[in-house]
């Protein structure tokens, strides 16, 4: 089902700025995923447009988006420039050659951008605090706060019912 991919607490998944608590610091360790140090090199951009539901919910006309995406970005930077639509696995498919992504809003960037691809959101998401123009050092920083961020704030059902996201 399209539409519904997660539970946050006082709907602040999106816009507000990564800061690292103990809470968030203590869920982001027990997960044990290891970030990769952000990439400088690569051949393609990954752009990930809206998916149905988000284009209808925002009232964007989808193939528009995509025609206007893909021909500025490969003006721009004169590389390939792969569409990614949801669940194609072009995402882990073209890993290797992404240089950088860009998309709407999309849990897939949060993915790439786990493993170092510099990531731009063009649309509500956690990643607009995470701009792929940002020095190394400070990218790498902001992207342990958001993670932590990201970790304190949403919740599996067993632990909705736990009584933790109150």
């Amino acid at each position: 089902m399209d539409g519904y991919y997660r539970v946050v607490r006082d709907s602040l998944q999106h816009m507000i700025e990564p800061k690292v608590t103990a809470a968030g610091r203590q869920r982001w360790d027990k997960l044990g995923i290891a970030l990769e140090p952000k990439r400088t090199e690569g051949d393609a951009i990954l752009l990930f447009p809206p998916s149905e539901h988000q284009a209808r919910f925002h009232g964007i006309d989808r193939a528009k988006w995509v025609e206007i995406w893909k021909a500025d970005l490969e003006l721009q930077h004169r590389m390939d420039v792969i569409l990614c639509e949801k669940g194609d696995g072009n995402a882990e498919i073209y890993l290797d050659r992404a240089y950088r992504a860009v998309g709407f809003n999309s849990t897939a960037m949060l993915d790439l951008a786990a493993k170092g691809v510099p990531v731009d959101a063009l649309g509500p998401s956690p990643l607009f605090w995470l701009p792929s123009w940002m020095p190394k050092r400070q990218w790498e920083s902001r992207r342990f706060d958001l993670f932590c961020s990201l970790a304190e704030r949403q919740f599996t059902v067993a632990e909705i019912k736990r009584g933790m996201a109150g």
